[in-house]
């Protein structure tokens, strides 16, 4: 197939296929040289741009100029850098990049597609490139426009993260609030990023240094956290203060384990004053466990 732009945005292409169109034509306007290769049916290599090449030498190439016409190409090649470490992008892709970032085009993008690419960078084996390489490129404008890079670098080589809820969640252990929520609502977001991520910009190093702070502070992170609301939630902030601070929470997670399962026992006070009896006899325990 082969198509026409005709109107602003990764949507706005006017579709060709037919027998008419040639595979050297669809190769032609593919994002990368590394795929825009074939292979015939007798097993010979159709490779009119030198993706062949390219690849032996870890290289991101645009193929042709037909590479500006879709603006979430830009994000896709930040993200294959952030997928192949071993990768680099080719100076002169690179400039197209900056040529589209300064056209005003990615803002035509939507936040459902520029946030599959953030999601798959954020699971890729090296994060931080995903930034840098929008970053050399200028492009870093008008999606991650809070984000700071020289931050971000520290943040992905502390350690490798489990899933990208975690992962997503390290922006806040380098950001303030404010910029995780304004960044989170720009991008649309899904819940349990945004949580993550908001909940380490907030609290993260109270739950860093738990035995070194007082026992209600850390029971309130804790609840922020929500200790008592949600396991898999905590585990993800778990995750991310153990790469981040370089420090095991095995500890936190039993006295966690151990304030879940406290109650007051046989007693006639209910409503707020048994939430009030509740909190001091949590505090206690963290007092007596610290």
């Amino acid at each position: 197939r082969t198509e026409r732009k005709v109107s602003e945005g990764h949507t706005g292409f006017d579709w060709k296929a037919d027998a008419n169109v040639t595979l050297e034509q669809d190769l032609a306007r593919r994002d990368l040289t590394v795929n825009a290769m074939a292979r015939a049916p007798d097993g010979q290599l159709i490779d009119p741009f030198g993706g062949a090449k390219d690849l032996r030498q870890g290289l991101l190439r645009h193929v042709s100029d037909a590479f500006m016409e879709d603006p979430l190409r830009v994000y896709r090649v930040a993200r294959f850098a952030a997928l192949l470490p071993d990768f680099h992008v080719a100076q002169e892709t690179s400039e197209i990049m900056a040529a589209m970032a300064a056209s005003g085009e990615l803002s035509a993008l939507s936040a459902e597609r520029v946030w599959q690419e953030w999601v798959k960078a954020m699971n890729a084996p090296a994060t931080g490139r995903f930034f840098q390489i929008l970053d050399d490129s200028r492009a870093m404008s008008p999606w991650f426009t809070e984000v700071d890079v020289k931050r971000v670098h520290w943040v992905f080589t502390r350690g490798s993260y489990r899933n990208d809820i975690e992962s997503n969640g390290s922006l806040g252990w380098v950001h303030e609030i404010e910029v995780i929520e304004a960044l989170m609502d720009r991008l649309k977001a899904p819940r349990h990023h945004r949580t993550t991520a908001r909940v380490i910009a907030e609290v993260g190093p109270v739950l860093a240094d738990f035995c070194g702070g007082h026992p209600d502070t850390l029971l309130d992170a804790l609840t922020i956290a929500g200790a008592f609301r949600s396991e898999e939630a905590m585990e993800h902030v778990f995750g991310v203060v153990e790469v981040c601070a370089e420090r095991s929470c095995d500890r936190l997670r039993e006295l966690v384990a151990e304030l879940r399962t406290m109650n007051l026992g046989e007693t006639n006070v209910e409503g707020a004053e048994y939430g009030r009896l509740l909190r001091c006899a949590r505090i206690n325990h963290i007092a007596d466990c610290l």
